[in-house]
């Protein structure tokens, strides 16, 4: 009989044990789930990515509800300081009379809601017009449909170059300002 009251005794504290393994760990799991470690919620690197996107593709429209802006992106990153970096971003303008400017770049990187700065081998282009306006840096401003660039560019049309320090291109317009030092060379037909 004591034998049999031993065993008991072995089952009931393992049956306890469990019991007590199983209100631990449910505790635990609760309490992690209202309260989990800070270095999970949040990190002190604002550089950290809280956005990656793969083939980015995003239309912008303006007040009147005409298409603005279209880019596409391999890569679109934003950081937690909400800096949203574009790899290699293709960009279609629109002017208010449906003109297309298009314009390329090996970086993007997205200023608010209305500006995009292109940064390294910029090419904006109208089709149309056969203009071509090259840069290392520029903005583009899509509620105004305007592009500055404080840095030297260069445009071409068919066979006449145009260079300059800096431009500011309306393009509703299709008028380009150039701010210093201009120099032209113009082929004759």
């Amino acid at each position: 009989m004591a034998f049999f009251s031993s065993m008991n005794l072995s089952r009931m504290s393992l049956i306890a044990g469990l019991a007590g393994c199983f209100v631990i760990t449910s505790y635990l799991t609760l309490y992690w789930d209202s309260n989990p470690p800070a270095s999970l919620l949040a990190s002190n690197d604002p550089n950290q990515i809280d956005l990656y996107a793969d083939q980015a593709y995003g239309i912008k429209f303006d007040a009147e509800g005409k298409r603005a802006q279209t880019f596409r992106s391999p890569h679109v990153v934003r950081t937690q300081n909400g800096r949203t970096v574009m790899t290699t971003p293709i960009l279609e303008m629109q002017t208010r009379d449906g003109d297309q400017w298009n314009g390329v770049a090996r970086e993007g990187i997205l200023v608010g809601d209305n500006e995009v700065q292109l940064n390294g081998d910029v090419v904006i282009t109208n089709p149309e017009q056969a203009i071509r306006l090259y840069t290392e840096q520029l903005r583009y401003f899509s509620d105004r449909q305007e592009v500055i660039s404080d840095v030297a560019v260069r445009i071409t049309k068919n066979d006449d170059t145009t260079r300059a320090i800096g431009a500011r291109a309306d393009l509703n317009r299709s008028r380009i300002e150039l701010l210093q030092r201009v120099e032209g060379t113009y082929v004759q037909p």
